[in-house]
């Protein structure tokens, strides 16, 4: 199901998603969370395989189906107790003559996580990715090195830490995975949330070899991803975001020569530009073949600020104006999230040409 086709179906159930222009933005989101309250389903935001098996069914409650109102807060994560002092939900109040000798009912079981370790304290600071590795090494999952790195075992172990507590197993530690994990609410980094952009902030001064010689780390990228890449003089910002998008997300399917900047207009799915959104520009002429690719960083007035490679031959943050942008995608295996726009200082020269 693509996002027009989800969009389109919210719409035909009456819960207003906003243009079906398979851009999914704010109000999609807030469709997808009408939808899921109104089908009892977890409420997150996200169009996993539930919900579209939900939405695809001649059982989908619409949205003015009869009924009490319905609770738009995100569904909490298993193990979840409210702390004392946190709002509690209203209870309905009791009518007829009986309802002062109505004998009181002993609560419902809460449901309590495996214990296969103690629960952690919460954490002080938005929870780092060494801290997730600890983590999943404490409960008996195999991260891999406590190096901080997000890495292929780190994202196995991640995977099968969501198997086992029954959600999508995305690799990625959301706030609910990262409450899971934790036994306690807990904020995780952005870098966790958006863990492609987090690799490419981590890269931010590497830069080319001047001369003869090329830079080994970049040489690396084309290497592992099994690119034909002759040098680092050659235009590298579409090997920049296939390295970050790769290491980050390895389920995640690259365009067609990921080296081709415009290519990048055919990777993931359409979105509005966000924190972490891959940015695609044009280069020389809108109608032209050439262009540029990078990360969102933050806005100006006039320009968005762009992560990216082969920005002055480095890997940096830089301004380009709003009017050479093409579009901006969002990986598919990564689940939509809504990370914002960042507003950004309108300092540093504005790159004209990224070659």
């Amino acid at each position: 199901m693509s996002t027009r086709d989800l969009q389109r179906r919210l719409a035909e159930l009456g819960y207003e998603p906003g243009p079906v222009d398979g851009i999914h933005g704010q109000k999609t989101v807030e469709a997808i969370r009408r939808f899921q309250a109104q089908n009892e389903l977890p409420v997150d935001g996200v169009a996993g395989p539930l919900t579209r098996a939900a939405l695809l069914s001649d059982d989908a409650i619409p949205a003015d189906a009869p009924g009490p109102p319905v609770d738009l807060r995100p569904t909490p994560p298993p193990g979840w107790r409210p702390e004392e002092g946190e709002p509690q939900p209203e209870a309905a109040p009791e009518t007829g003559e009986d309802a002062d000798a109505a004998p009181e009912q002993e609560p419902a079981p809460q449901p309590q996580l495996a214990p296969t370790a103690p629960v952690a304290p919460p954490p002080a600071e938005p929870v780092s990715m060494k801290a997730i590795q600890e983590r999943l090494s404490v409960l008996g999952y195999d991260p891999g090195p406590i190096d901080g790195v997000r890495g292929r075992l780190t994202i196995a172990a991640l995977k099968q830490f969501q198997t086992d507590r029954g959600v999508t197993a995305d690799g990625m530690c959301g706030p609910a995975t990262a409450e899971m994990l934790f036994a306690s609410p807990c904020a995780p980094e952005e870098a966790q949330i958006i863990p492609w952009f987090g690799e490419a902030s981590r890269l931010l001064g590497v830069c080319e070899t001047p001369g003869a010689r090329h830079n080994p780390v970049i040489m690396d990228w084309a290497q592992r991803l099994g690119l034909w890449y002759p040098d680092d003089e050659t235009p590298w910002c579409g090997l920049f975001a296939a390295h970050c998008v790769a290491a980050a997300l390895p389920d995640e399917p690259l365009p067609d020569n990921p080296l081709g900047a415009r290519n990048w207009m055919k990777f993931g799915v359409p979105c509005e530009p966000q924190r972490g959104a891959v940015l695609v520009f044009w280069r020389g002429s809108r109608d032209g073949w050439q262009g540029h690719v990078g990360f969102y960083g933050g806005e100006d007035s006039r320009c968005y600020h762009v992560i990216g490679g082969n920005q002055s031959n480095k890997v940096c943050s830089t301004r380009l104006t709003r009017n050479r942008l093409l579009g901006a995608r969002w990986p598919h295996s990564a689940g939509f999230v809504l990370t914002g726009r960042r507003q950004a200082g309108e300092t540093g020269e504005i790159s004209e040409n990224e070659a």
